[in-house]
C-alpha cells in the first residue's frame, strides 16, 4: 500500500512542479498493458491513478488519459505519438523496458516529461527528460541478496517465464 502512495504522489507531483501554473488542467498521458496477459498489472496501475486523482485533484487540474498498448512495444509507440502529438499531454507514463526503450527517443526529441515505470535504468540513462520510478533490477536483487543471508538459507531456487509477446 505504501508503494501505491509513493507511486501516485509521484505522479501527480511531477507534472505540477515541473510546470507553471496555468488555467487549464495538466494532461498526463499513461500507457499501459489494459488488455493481455500483463493487464493483471496495468489495470492497478491505472486503476490507482483514476483513484489518485478522484481523492487529491479536488481543483480539477488534472486530466487523465489512458492507452492501452497491451503490453506490445510496437503499439506503446503509436499510443505515445497519439498521446503527444494529437492529445498534447504534457507528462507521459509508460510500463515496461521495451516499451520505454522503443519511445524514449521520440519522447525526449518531443522534451516531454517522461516517467519510466520499469525495473531497467538504461531507459533513462543520459536523457534529459525521463525518470525511472522504480527500483532498478540491481537494487532489487540487493534486497534479495540481503534476505537469503538473514534466513541463512543454503540453497535457493529460481522460476522465470519466457513469455513471448506478440
Amino acid at each position: 500500500m505504501k508503494f501505491l502512495w509513493s507511486f501516485v504522489s509521484l505522479f501527480f507531483l511531477f507534472p505540477c512542479l515541473l510546470l507553471a501554473e496555468r488555467g487549464e488542467p495538466y494532461r498526463i498521458g499513461a500507457v499501459l498493458a489494459l488488455t493481455g496477459p500483463i493487464s493483471i498489472v496495468g489495470m492497478p496501475m491505472k486503476n490507482a491513478m483514476v483513484l489518485a486523482e478522484e481523492r487529491y485533484d479536488t481543483d480539477n487540474k488534472i486530466e487523465l488519459l489512458f492507452e492501452d498498448d497491451g503490453f506490445l512495444p510496437r503499439n506503446t509507440v503509436s499510443a505515445a505519438k497519439k498521446l503527444i502529438e494529437q492529445d498534447k499531454v504534457d507528462a507521459l507514463a509508460v510500463f515496461g523496458t521495451n516499451q520505454g526503450l522503443a519511445i524514449i527517443d521520440f519522447v525526449e526529441r518531443a522534451k516531454v516529461p517522461f516517467i519510466s515505470l520499469n525495473v531497467n535504468r538504461s531507459v533513462v540513462d543520459g536523457r534529459k527528460y525521463a525518470v525511472l520510478f522504480m527500483p532498478t533490477i540491481e537494487a532489487l536483487t540487493d534486497v534479495n541478496i540481503q534476505q537469503i543471508r538473514y534466513r541463512g538459507y543454503k540453497t535457493i531456487a529460481t522460476a522465470a517465464s519466457m513469455l513471448t509477446m506478440r
